[in-house]
């Protein structure tokens, strides 16, 4: 089975849809912005979260730099004191990482989200379960650029070919794809599945039993 697992956070091992709206939405008050639901969330996020900022933003705003500087920083801050209000990880994802833990497999998170919240919630979710986690904001390249993979896969001791990239987005797809890695989607994430084989995943993860099928095929 494959031995080197890197896992995306947002809609892969964790719900995180209701934070990331309520902490936009107190960050919008301050401005007198209209506050976004969750179709406005999906729609912006992936990319990390200066993109994130600028895709919520009226259009107005969203190419002064300056102003996208200023939200963020205030954006940040309540991210980070309410990024485990609503958060809570998916159903299938504690039998799936107990599954790689009992077979000796190394496991890693990888998430564009900025790397003090990832590591917050990577941490409170799942404590002492993965060997890496790496977030977003970093000198690193955000993903779908490979250099982050690639410096997990250093980590664990993996070469790329030897790692399977789970992820819901195309970004994820992406990453893998770039990173040399083997990418696969899962199907209850904030992409359809039908996206994820359309941009390269090797298979769908639903449930513990297909995470198993996919596992044992290195």
């Amino acid at each position: 089975m494959f031995k080197y697992f890197i896992f995306d956070l947002d809609g892969t091992l964790a719900y995180t849809i209701g934070d990331l709206r309520n902490a936009m939405n107190l960050t919008f008050e301050k401005y007198g912005f209209p506050p976004l639901d969750d179709a406005k969330v999906l729609a912006a996020i992936n990319y990390g979260t200066r993109e994130f900022v600028r895709k919520s933003l009226p259009e107005d705003v969203e190419q002064n730099e300056d102003f996208i500087n200023e939200v963020i920083d205030e954006y940040l801050k309540i991210y980070d004191e309410n990024c485990l209000v609503y958060t809570k990880p998916y159903e299938y994802v504690s039998a799936i990482l107990g599954y790689c833990k009992e077979n000796g497999a190394k496991m890693a998170v990888y998430s564009n989200k900025h790397d003090p919240c990832t590591k917050r919630i990577v941490a409170t979710l799942f404590p002492n379960v993965f060997d890496a986690v790496l977030g977003g904001g970093t000198e690193i390249p955000h993903k779908p650029m490979p250099d982050g993979a690639l410096y997990i896969a250093g980590i664990l001791g993996a070469k790329p070919d030897e790692v399977a990239f789970i992820g819901d987005s195309d970004v994820d797809m992406a990453t893998a794809i770039n990173a040399g890695m083997h990418p696969y989607g899962v199907s209850w994430g904030y992409r359809p599945a039908e996206l994820l084989v359309e941009k390269g995943a090797e298979g769908i993860i639903s449930d513990l039993d297909s995470f198993i099928r996919i596992a044992g095929k290195k």
